[in-house]
């Protein structure tokens, strides 16, 4: 059994790690960060694309083969509005391993957030003409990138990482999404399939997610048994099973 004290312990990484945030508030202050950037950028373009010239609907091969379906976009819309609840609650009630990895699916929402943001606020498509119906995200302008997909991808990723949804259904169940959001016509085709590019670089960095020495070290940062200013404990993709015991200012890695 080695010991790990504050006085002998090098940091993982250096900078900030995916624990700083999820572990503190930080993955709260970028969300809403990134939600006001969204709203903002995107009322912007909105107002931009006004003040021009209206343009006929893009050519569109998924608009060819799936028919329009005005009812659809209750059950794109719902899902995630359902989805929303269920990520609060696992925040601000279950907590523990499921809060965490709600955390970081919400750093990840903020990235996309901002990504998609980037993209609207400097080129505009012309509108699909998409369904009237209860849109969470989006308007004429928002394009470029389909945040429903998204983050419909980063929920299924959060039963992934808790073992309680299996991953080989995650890309059919996402398929399945994105057709159905073809249907609403509230994104073009290739909203969608980069949407579904920025899923994969998530899967490919991040994994499925939450690692157990996560939520240790959270617990023992809570509960004032260590006290590491300038460490930065990060996800090891490589580790497949850690169990931290903490006793008073010494960590024992087992």
């Amino acid at each position: 059994m080695a010991s790990l004290s504050p006085d002998d312990q090098s940091p993982m990484f250096s900078g900030m790690s995916m624990s700083d945030l999820t572990c503190n508030n930080g993955w709260l202050y970028l969300w809403l960060g990134s939600s006001v950037f969204y709203f903002v950028t995107l009322y912007a373009s909105e107002d931009w694309s006004r003040k021009r010239k209206p343009q006929e609907p893009l050519h569109d091969r998924a608009f060819e083969l799936i028919p329009r379906m005005e009812w659809m976009v209750y059950f794109t819309d719902g899902i995630l509005l359902a989805g929303c609840g269920h990520l609060l609650q696992m925040i601000f009630w279950t907590g523990g391993s499921a809060g965490i990895i709600a955390k970081e699916a919400c750093v990840y929402s903020a990235i996309g957030n901002f990504f998609s943001s980037s993209l609207h606020s400097v080129t505009l498509l012309p509108s699909s003409n998409h369904a009237d119906g209860l849109p969470i995200f989006g308007g004429d302008a928002d394009k470029l990138m389909s945040n429903h997909t998204f983050h419909f991808g980063l929920y299924l990723r959060i039963g992934c990482a808790l073992g309680v949804f299996p991953l080989w259904a995650l890309l059919p169940c996402v398929l399945l999404y994105s057709v159905c959001l073809a249907a609403t016509r509230a994104h073009y085709a290739v909203d969608v399939v980069l949407a579904w590019w920025a899923l994969l670089l998530v899967f490919v960095t991040a994994g499925q997610g939450y690692l157990p020495e996560e939520e240790a070290y959270c617990n023992a940062s809570h509960q004032g048994l260590m006290d590491y200013s300038n460490i930065s404990w990060a996800k090891d993709a490589n580790v497949t099973a850690c169990e931290m015991e903490c006793n008073s200012n010494t960590i024992h890695m087992l």
